[in-house]
């Protein structure tokens, strides 16, 4: 996850975000289902953009090929690592991508779309940079890596008088690599991180979608061929400051299978909707998820529509996710230490809602949910649910395991906006939500996503001469955190192979971040010729600095000349350290240019 999606927006359609009474043809989903439909290329005349920006540039094309067929194809590259360079950001990622669509008309009852997507993404250290305080603690421990990923597939659709048929075949494939040395030296061959993981999903599904007056029924199956293969030799340190080398190289392959239908009707005239739907999804990866009866997922939904403009909404479902593929594929030589033990996450959830449109675009919204959360992977070595484990480029869930964690989220969600008119728009949105997960003694505490206070506003105006000003601002509660262990962490045999401070899971996510807002703002002007357009972009994010607030380092002190950690003078066992802030609340400005034609 970063800043910059792998998706072109310029391919897309449509989005949809379900947050409740999940579409019942999605399986292994917990939280939310995010649904995102390319559009078609043109069908009448070749065409396309380039895009020129100060971190990445790119292209796209499309246009008809024969009479029945019509393609996109999207291609972007970022050069992003000479400014983060020049900046003096620790780590300097680099990314390519490509994407491809196209789509055959036979005739008026048969289509077939073929799409994929694919991309490279390699990030290094900043070593040669000036060498402040945390810029030495993240080079220290932060490893470098490569990424390569690609996913395609085929649909194919059927229509008939009052239903369709759907066919997809698909393929997702995931190359990842780590690797640290200490001092970043590879010579000396002292490597304390080696990782590889390589994921493979083969899908097949058949949908048969039946419409009828106000009635909508909805079946279909899947079938999922997955293998995993993860390499790691990592160093791991205990809550006795005792390091251990946690060496694995193992495989798995398994089958996964699903089943769902589901039913809509609108009653009264339109007046009520009314969404009712089932899963049922098992794997062969364990004896405990074999058993498709074990993740029964029902799921309902009502709409009241009161008025034209005031409408009642209410939904429920339960619903099953995977575990992670790192937690699956821990293991001890070859054998998988967590197969036994693990099962399904189960989330509960349900919400209430209420909205009101008017004619002239605006849009008033508030919706309260509780959601439930069990079966959750629980860490042993570190005693923590994986809910509340701390990424920070280092791997996470790479140890022993089982399925005892359970959580809770609730909240509300509240927006109003105006859409686009008279040459503006803007958006309010707040949302109040508490997530806890349970500890080592079964005592709720926060989990690290539990911001409490999410907000942003956005307004945007065009002005005559095809001037467009966008402003966003955001404001974000501080996240929890777990403080560091200072005298594990001191230890010079823990030092010397971690680099970097180890928190203190006693005291899970006692802490909390400040808050955090930021504005950003960007500025468009597009100029008209004959057969193309130029579009010149102004971008500025966190456009007054903001603070970033992020956790802070436990660093050692070190010595001017050398860099070298000093020994505490009352125990030469250990270093002297400090908490020093994170680098971080930079203007990042970007100028680019968009040329259609």
């Amino acid at each position: 996850g970063g800043p910059n999606g792998l998706i072109n927006v310029k391919m897309l359609r449509n989005a949809e975000m379900h947050t409740g009474a999940f579409p019942a043809s999605r399986p292994n989903a917990l939280s939310s289902v995010l649904e995102l439909y390319q559009r078609e290329g043109r069908t009448d005349k070749f065409g396309g953009n380039f895009t020129l920006g100060a971190t990445d540039w790119g292209f796209l094309l499309e246009g008809p090929m024969g009479k029945k067929s019509s393609y996109m194809i999207s291609a972007r590259e970022s050069f992003s690592q000479h400014m983060l360079k020049a900046l003096g950001v620790p780590v300097l990622p680099t990314y390519a991508d490509v994407q491809y669509k196209q789509v055959f008309h036979f005739d008026q009852k048969n289509e077939l779309t073929l799409t994929g997507i694919g991309s490279y993404d390699k990030f290094e250290l900043n070593i040669d940079a000036d060498p402040t305080e945390s810029l030495l603690y993240n080079v220290g421990y932060i490893p470098e890596g490569k990424q390569f990923m690609y996913a395609g597939g085929a649909v194919y659709k059927h229509y008939l008088d009052n239903s369709y048929y759907t066919i997809v075949l698909s393929r997702n494939y995931l190359n990842g690599t780590a690797q640290k040395f200490l001092d970043n030296d590879e010579e000396t061959g002292d490597q304390i991180l080696d990782y590889q993981s390589i994921e493979a999903e083969n899908k097949f599904r058949i949908e048969h979608k039946i419409m009828r007056d106000d009635i909508e029924w909805e079946y279909g199956v899947n079938l999922e061929h997955d293998q995993v293969l993860t390499q790691n030799a990592s160093i791991y340190t205990d809550r006795q400051a005792n390091s251990e080398f946690l060496a694995y190289d193992t495989e798995f392959q398994m089958l996964r299978y699903g089943l769902y239908g589901s039913y809509a009707h609108r009653f009264f005239e339109d007046e009520l909707d009314f969404f009712a739907g089932i899963r049922l999804d098992g794997n062969t990866y364990n004896a405990e998820m074999q058993n498709p009866l074990k993740q029964f997922s029902p799921r309902l939904a009502l709409t009241w529509h009161a008025t034209n403009q005031w409408n009642f909404n209410a939904s429920a479902g339960i619903y099953y996710q995977l575990p992670p593929y790192v937690v699956m594929a821990y293991g001890e030589g070859k054998d998988l230490v967590n197969q036994d033990r693990l099962k399904y996450m189960r989330s509960s959830q349900a919400g209430l809602g209420v909205d009101f449109n008017t004619k002239e675009g605006y849009q008033f919204k508030v919706e309260g949910f509780y959601k439930k959360y069990e079966d959750y992977p629980f860490l042993l070595l570190d005693s923590i649910s994986l809910a509340n484990a701390n990424a920070n480029y280092v791997l996470v869930g790479n140890q022993p395991a089982d399925a005892s964690s359970d959580g809770r989220a609730y909240g509300v969600e509240f927006q109003v906006k105006q859409k686009y008119h008279k040459s503006y728009y803007w958006m309010l949105t707040y949302t109040f939500v508490v997530s806890q997960f349970a500890d080592v003694d079964g005592s709720y505490v926060s989990s690290s996503w539990d911001n409490r206070h999410i907000a942003s506003v956005a307004l945007g105006k065009t002005f005559g001469k095809n001037w467009q000003v966008g402003i966003r601002w955001s404001f974000t509660g501080g996240n929890p955190y777990t403080p560091y262990d200072i005298e594990r962490s001191s230890l010079q045999s823990v030092w010397d192979l971690n680099r970097r401070g180890l928190l203190d899971y006693s005291r899970l996510n006692e802490a909390r971040l400040p808050v955090f807002h930021a504005l950003d703002v960007r500025v468009d002007k597009q100029f008209n010729f004959k057969k193309w357009t130029l579009a010149c972009f102004l971008d500025l994010q966190n456009a007054y600095m903001s603070p970033i607030a992020a956790l802070p380092y436990l660093t050692v002190e070190r010595e001017g000349e050398t860099g070298a950690p000093i020994t505490d003078p009352n125990d030469p066992t250990r270093y002297l350290t400090k908490i020093i802030s994170s680098d971080t609340g930079r203007l990042i400005p970007s100028l680019g240019v968009l040329i259609d034609f």
